[in-house]
Formats: C-alpha cells, structure tokens, sequence
C-alpha cells in the first residue's frame, strides 16, 4: 500500500467553521491522504515546532482563505513564508470568504478553489462549492500518485539489474568454492557459504522487489 499523502491545513481560528466543511470533505479521501491542522495538537506539546514540522512534511498544503487568514500575523510570517521556500509542495487556496486574496500575489499566483469571485461563503449553494473544493484536491493527489508511480517505475527496474547482478556473482562464486574444494573443511566450508549466503539473499531481495512494487 502506498504511503499516505500529507496534506497541512492553514487556516485563521476565526474560521473553524470552514475548517469544519473543509475536513468533512476529505474525510473521504483519507485512504490517500494524512490530513493535519493545529487543532490537532495534544495538550503539554509546544505548538510552534509541532506546526512547522508538520508545515516541512507536507506535499499538499491547503490555505483556507479570508480576510482574517490573511491578516494573521503568524500566518503570514510562518506559515505562507515556510511554505513558500519550498519547491516540493503544492499549494492549494481555497476562498472560504470574500477577502484581498486578489491583492496578495504571492498566493493569488497559484489557481484558486473555487475562482476569485465565487468564494464559498458568497454562493448560494455552499454544498457544490464544497464538492468543486474536493474534485480540486482530488486532482492535485492523483497528481503526486502519478509522479511517485512513474518515479518507483524508473527505479525499480535499476534496482532488479542490480539484484540479478549479485544473484549471478553468487551462483558463479558458489559453483567455484564447488569445483576447488581441496578437502579444507573449516575453510571450504566459508568459502561455500558466503557465496550461498549471498546469492539467497540477492533472490529474497528480488522477490521483495516484484511483489511491492
């Protein structure tokens, strides 16, 4: 099964109640995703590390937008800084609320859910809105799925050439200790068995191979 993928949720508390939707959305996706915010954080942990670790280990990270967001002084220089220094990570704006996200180029220069101007508290229909949210995020997994299975496909057959290696060293080193036994038991004996040794684990380590990847 392929590991999770880890999906951070940056949000003003003020919002809680877009957050609420917001998870219950992705509860569904929860086989493909391990979604993370700070209401997440136990009692007696320091907060600040907690959010910045989690912040360095997400591939997806969902910044529910509005006026309060944005004038979040920790968001701003935390959160969006930390994300924004990062190349790996997607970033995903989702307009909760009518705000200047327009007027923030350094998060309104990535594609919005849903566009500018049909924030989810301005449409009369908050449960599409919801359900366009979710297609997005929807397509953007699928897209790191695609790029870690064509990443594994390139590695995997480098991986099999070089375990056939081994396996045929062993066998070849093995059939060797065979035909120059001397009548050395103690010796021979060492001489026989790492080879054999070797060669079992190049096939263990090939099986392994084929049957996860």
């Amino acid at each position: 099964m392929a590991a999770q993928i880890q999906l951070f949720v940056s949000y003003a508390h003020e919002d809680q109640s877009y957050l609420d939707q917001l998870i219950l959305q992705l509860d569904d996706l929860k086989n493909d995703i391990d979604v993370w915010c700070d209401r997440y954080i136990n009692a007696g942990h320091t907060w600040d590390p907690m959010i910045k670790g989690k912040l360095d280990a997400a591939e997806i990270v969902v910044f529910l937008i509005s006026e309060d967001f944005l004038n979040s002084s920790y968001i701003e220089e935390v959160e969006i800084a930390r994300v924004l220094e990062r190349s790996t990570c997607k970033i995903i704006n989702v307009l909760a609320k009518p705000s200047a996200f327009a007027q923030v180029p350094e998060l309104s220069r990535y594609q919005a859910l849903p566009p500018p101007g049909q924030e989810i508290a301005a449409q009369a229909n908050t449960a599409m809105a919801w359900l366009q949210v979710k297609s997005g995020i929807q397509k953007v997994i699928a897209d790191i799925q695609r790029v870690r299975q064509e990443s594994t496909s390139r590695r995997d057959p480098v991986v099999r050439y070089v375990l056939m290696i081994f396996m045929f060293m062993g066998i070849a080193a093995s059939a060797y200790s065979y035909i120059s036994y001397h009548g050395d038991i103690q010796q021979n004996s060492f001489n026989i068995s790492m080879p054999l040794v070797l060669t079992f684990a190049s096939l263990f380590g090939y099986v392994l191979v084929n049957k996860f990847s």
